[in-house]
């Protein structure tokens, strides 16, 4: 990065992209005292639109709160998820490719809502780590992904 005078245009993108190859937030592989780990359970923005001041506002809120903790406790798990799983990703897709989801079979359809939520996803993280937000990037989830849908189905039964 040059020096000199600020110049936010260069020195943010500098610092955010350094942040994420760094893996400057990642949360450790090896194991960790559980004792003075500290997790943060995001609820993931829908992804039904664009970011509003909402998410920004909630999101700067728990990255307060993950600063304080990385500050005075240890490690902090703060993963980001994209909640692209249900009825609001459904309307997004139809809205953006303007269909109906009658006129498509069940995995055809899913199979266009994944692809308009990834274009949306990228938008949300480009976002997100513009803000220069502490989050783990390396720990991105997305509840369309059959791992989360599976963790969901077995606490279900498990609650049944």
């Amino acid at each position: 990065m040059p020096s000199g005078e600020y110049d936010p245009d260069a020195a943010e993108p500098y610092w955010q992209r350094r942040w994420v190859d760094e893996e400057t937030y990642a949360y450790p592989d090896e194991p960790v005292d559980l004792n003075t780990a500290f997790a943060i359970d995001t609820p993931p923005p829908t992804v039904s639109g664009s970011l509003h001041w909402g998410h920004v506002y909630g999101s700067i809120l728990q990255d307060v709160v993950a600063r304080f903790h990385r500050m005075h406790d240890g490690e902090v798990f703060y993963p980001f998820g994209y909640d692209d799983n249900g009825i609001a990703s459904e309307r997004l897709a139809e809205r953006e490719l303007d269909v109906r989801h009658q006129d498509f079979e069940r995995r055809e359809f899913q199979r266009m809502c994944r692809e308009v939520c990834e274009e949306y996803e990228a938008e949300f993280t480009e976002k997100m780590q513009g803000g220069g937000l502490s989050i783990d990037w390396n720990n991105t989830y997305r509840t369309i992904s059959p791992e989360v849908q599976r963790i969901s189905q077995l606490s279900f039964i498990d609650l049944y």
